[in-house]
């Protein structure tokens, strides 16, 4: 992660962020880093689609009270809504999903953009 400083000057920051969706195994991962079993993270990151289910987001409320380090949620709109209206034909959306090492350029402005300016705002 780059970090802005004055003058133009650049300095690099090592971030551990928790990708969090909220399921069994990201809300396990949660729990034992805030127990200690796994090293403290800055911070978690909950990439919301607008299409999750009202239980889930209950849940990922009562969960940020159960950890220290802060959990953002981000989006870029509705997931589902933009899926069904590309499948329509009606609009063309940009989505770029990442696999390991490959990329697929058809969730970068989704996900990834709303994920990176929330850090630079909050760290």
């Amino acid at each position: 992660m780059e970090r802005r400083a004055s003058k133009g000057v650049s300095i690099m920051v090592d971030l551990r962020i928790l990708s969090l969706g909220a399921g069994v195994q990201s809300s396990t991962l949660a729990l034992m880093i805030e127990k200690g079993e796994i090293p403290m993270v800055d911070c978690g990151i909950f990439s919301d689609t607008q299409s999750e289910p009202k239980k889930t987001m209950e849940y990922l409320e009562y969960l940020k009270t159960q950890v220290s380090y802060p959990i953002y949620t981000v989006t870029k709109g509705n997931l589902r809504e933009d899926l069904l209206t590309l499948a329509s034909g009606k609009k063309l959306i940009k989505l770029v999903f990442h696999f390991g090492h490959y990329q697929i350029k058809t969730q970068k402005v989704l996900l990834v953009e709303p994920v990176h300016q929330n850090i630079k705002l909050n760290h």
